[in-house]
Order: C-alpha cells, then structure tokens, then sequence
C-alpha cells in the first residue's frame, strides 16, 4: 500500500518537474524561438499523461496555462480558456493511448505466460506419455513373442501368465488412452452434463466395478446406503470422478489396506469421500496434486507410475457439476479426499413388500 502510494505520488511529482522544465526552457530559448516555446508545455503535458495517467497529464495541463499566462504572456481569460480545451484534450488523448498501450503489453504478457505453460505441459505430456506407452507395449510384446516362439513349449500355468500379462498391461493402455481423450475433452470445454435421476449408490457401485483391477489387493469398505435420497446428476460422469480417486488410493496404499468409501447429505450438498492408509499428502502438495500431470511421492521419495491425470479429470469433471473436491490427511494414517456438489435431491421409493401366498 505504502509502495502504491508513493508511486502515485512521484506521478504528481513528475508532472510538476515536467512543467518546470518546460518553463526553464521557454525562458532560455524565448529570445529565438518566440511563440514556438509552447511546445515545452506540449511536450510537458505528453509526458505526464503518458507516463503518468489522466490525472498527472491535467495537472500538467493546469500548470502549463497558468505558469503561460504568469510568465510568458499578459493573463487574457478569453486567450486561457482556448489553451485549457487544447492542453486537456490532447492529455486525455494521450492518456487513452497510454492505457490502451498497457492493456495491449498485459495481454501480451499474459499470452506469453499461457504458451510458456503450454509448452511445459506439453512437455510433461510427452515425457510421460511415451514412458508410460513404452512400459505395457515391452511387456505385451515380450509375452507375445514368446508365446509365438516355435522352439518353447509352455505348460497351461506359462500360458496363463502370459495370458494375464497381456490382459493387465492391454487394460493399461487402454485407460491411458481413455484419460488423454477426456483430458482434452475437458480442456476444450466438450464435456455436456446429461443430469438424470440417479442413486447415490448405484454412482457407488459403478466406481468400484471400474477399478475392480486395481482394487484386488486391497479391502473396500463401501458406506454407500440404498435409502439416500435419489439426485439430479450426471450419474456417470460423477461414477468417472469417483473411479480416479479410488485408482489414486490404490496407487499410494499397501497392498492389504482398507479403502472406504462414503456418501452422505450435508443440507442440499452430496458429499462423496475416499479414504485410504497411503503415506497421506504432504502440506504443499495438497494444491497441486489436482494439476495435470503432477505424480505424488510417497512417503520414502519415490513416484508412482501413472501420468498424473486422475486427479486433474477428477477436479474437472467435478467444476463442471459446479462442485469441488479437496484432500486432507486423515486424522489416523492416509489421506481423505472428498468431492462435494449441490445437487437436486428427492426421496428414494422405499421398496414395495413381497405378499407371499400360502
């Protein structure tokens, strides 16, 4: 604040110094140049509304007629008044064409700064893409080729392996794939919500079925009751966020560890969380885990494999609800994430009762 106000001070200042600079010269050269001195004060009155603003180059303004009509010529109101219109409005010409000059320059700064974030990204998208493309493609190829080498003879416990190789490493590929379309679905705005009444556990369910592969080494506690109210939603895009979280949680946590998910209501707010007993997030990272591309570390240092855009498509299908989610560490061991969105809510059809005919 002080800082802003010394700057608007020195624009005052200037101005001053500007006008009085004018006049030194007029005094100097009036004996050759005559009338033609005015254009020190022109010039004074530029220069304070260019570098200034409107309001240094009016005071230019005020200061150039008067120290005119002190100094150089007799005061005649009726010759002031013409020179005042004059001065005024070339300051605020000028003026306007200063603040035209800084929009343009902030605008180009703030391109300069998206391409450079661009090309960074891309960056990051090519290292890890072509690392990520490079692993399942080595493996599936190694388990073909030996599958398809005349001179080895496997018994059905190889074949299987191989067999569970390529089926493993396929569905990694698969779903990078899937992640790169809706990450650039997302970043051109192309995601449509198609809001349905749905059940809260029915979105449950579908998560977990879509990374039942990741979750075969870990226990899933799901506190997902049938008798919560029914919403208006976007049932599979919400299952979508929901997934990326769980696939995080598996990623970062033991193998044997519990996984919980939950939902519940907080007033017209559906609040779906996941919690696990990973290493948890380190305080500076609690912000930019939810950034493309960005990998966690686990507790001894290393990354995990992955692209780092679940979390990304998680928070952008989550802002397309109009919602957000967030990740804290829980209060035992692990993180907790959560995903919160007011939705639409009405109450669920309690299930009729079976008559049973004797």
């Amino acid at each position: 604040m002080l800082q802003m106000t010394r700057s608007i001070l020195w624009r005052y200042a200037a101005s001053v110094l500007a006008v009085a600079l004018a006049l030194l010269l007029a005094l100097l050269f009036r004996p050759w140049l005559e009338h033609s001195v005015f254009l020190f004060f022109f010039s004074a009155v530029m220069a304070s509304a260019w570098y200034g603003g409107l309001w240094p180059g009016m005071l230019a303004t005020l200061l150039s007629v008067g120290t005119i009509d002190y100094y150089l010529l007799a005061p005649d109101l009726r010759e002031a008044i013409p020179r005042v219109i004059v001065f005024t409005l070339m300051a605020i010409m000028i003026s306007s064409l200063s603040e035209a000059r800084k929009r343009s320059e902030e605008k180009l700064r703030y391109l300069a700064e998206d391409l450079k974030q661009s090309n960074e990204l891309k960056s990051a998208l090519l290292a890890s893409v072509s690392h990520d493309l490079r692993t399942p493609l080595t493996a599936i190829r190694a388990a073909v080729d030996n599958l398809l080498n005349p001179a080895l003879d496997w018994d059905k416990a190889a074949l299987r392996e191989f067999h569970l190789i390529i089926g493993e490493e396929t569905h990694r590929l698969a779903k990078l794939v899937e992640d790169l379309l809706e990450m650039a679905r997302i970043g051109a705005k192309e995601r449509r919500l198609l809001l349905k009444w749905g059940s809260v556990a029915g979105i449950c369910d579908a998560a977990l079925d879509q990374c039942a592969v990741e979750l075969r080494h870990h226990r899933v506690r799901a506190d997902c009751p049938e008798d919560l109210p029914l919403v208006k939603a976007d049932a599979k895009l919400l299952a979508e966020a929901l997934t990326h979280i769980v696939e995080n949680a598996a990623k970062y946590s033991p193998e044997g560890s519990e996984i919980a998910v939950e939902a519940h209501f907080e007033g017209d707010e559906l609040r779906l969380s996941v919690t696990d007993q990973g290493p948890g997030i380190a305080p500076e990272e609690a912000e930019r885990i939810f950034e493309k591309f960005y990998r966690s570390g686990h507790a001894n240092g290393r990354r995990a494999d992955g692209t780092g855009m679940g979390l990304a498509i998680t928070r952008g299908l989550i802002e397309a609800h109009g919602g957000r989610v967030w990740a804290e560490n829980n209060s035992k061991q692990g993180a907790k994430f959560t995903m919160a969105l007011r939705v639409e809510q009405r109450e669920a059809p309690k299930p009729r009762a079976v008559e049973s005919e004797l």
